[in-house]
């Protein structure tokens, strides 16, 4: 009899000690998964990244804006992990503002109603071709991304009086404007097609259609605010010196004439002897 009480008690004495423990490892959170496992505070995985040739975990992470360590973390990802061309990448960060594309949106349209630089919000979504948006996708916008509500009520005004210009061309920016290891780049490079049409950014006067060296066949627009644009590389030009021309009329074509390595059109923005960058005056 005593043995079966004896037995009883150390059954006891077992289960209850196995209970504090389970109870101790709930309650003191001594259960730790992997560090590369876990998930940061605050985290939104709502944004993707498709790597690019040269990209690395520092550039990606210095070009959001973000701690290395938890991108890494999010990703699954150590220092050691290769990085490869066409996958996906998780970015963290709970500031970031995403657009929702909706049907018949531009990526220049886009940009113009959140009162933000075209080239900013082409490289924050390298991995959205910005002539083939699809209908919700997500564009991941800058901080400086006003209201929606506001730009759109304040775009209607905007006219060569207030200082903007309409683009040129649609494309992607494949040179911006300043310093590159060939020298000081005055203008912006916008990628195209043979032929695609290339339209006057505001209303002007022909001061040049003509051959220039390096920059090929060229028009220049003389404008009412004093400032001049720029047209280089083209193929086919439209317009005579003299004539004046409306904002959107088409002047000539993308080409590959003057200097060049591929279609693009050159486009610059001149205040007397100096260039100014496009991308502040282009909506």
């Amino acid at each position: 009899m005593k043995r079966i009480w004896v037995s009883l008690l150390l059954s006891a004495c077992m289960l209850t000690s196995a209970v504090n423990m389970s109870w101790a490892s709930l309650s003191e959170g001594r259960f730790t998964p992997c560090l590369k496992n876990q998930t940061p505070s605050g985290v939104s995985q709502e944004i993707s990244y498709r790597i690019h040739k040269g990209d690395t975990l520092w550039s990606i992470a210095r070009h959001y804006g973000i701690k290395m360590e938890n991108l890494m973390m999010i990703n699954r990802l150590d220092e050691k992990s290769i990085l490869t061309v066409g996958k996906t990448l998780q970015i963290p960060g709970t500031n970031a503002r995403v657009h929702i594309v909706k049907s018949g949106e531009t990526l220049w349209q886009i940009a113009n109603n959140y009162g933000i630089g075209l080239e900013e919000l082409q490289q924050l979504n390298r991995d959205k071709p910005a002539n083939k948006l699809q209908v919700g996708e997500r564009l991941i916008l800058p901080s400086a991304a006003r209201s929606l509500a506001l730009t759109q009520s304040s775009s209607r005004g905007l006219s060569l009086g207030s200082g903007f210009y309409a683009w040129p061309i649609m494309g992607t920016i494949t040179s911006a404007y300043g310093w590159r290891k060939s020298g000081f780049h005055h203008g912006l490079d916008i990628a195209g097609k043979v032929g695609d049409p290339i339209r006057a950014a505001a209303n002007g006067t022909v001061n040049c259609a003509d051959y220039q060296p390096i920059y090929g066949r060229t028009i220049i627009l003389e404008h009412d605010n004093g400032k001049k644009t720029v047209y280089a590389h083209l193929e086919k030009i439209y317009v005579e010196k003299g004539r004046e021309v409306k904002r959107g009329k088409i002047i000539g074509t993308v080409g590959t004439s003057g200097r060049t390595t591929g279609p693009h059109l050159h486009f610059e923005i001149r205040a007397g002897d100096k260039t100014i960058n496009p991308v502040q005056l282009l909506r």
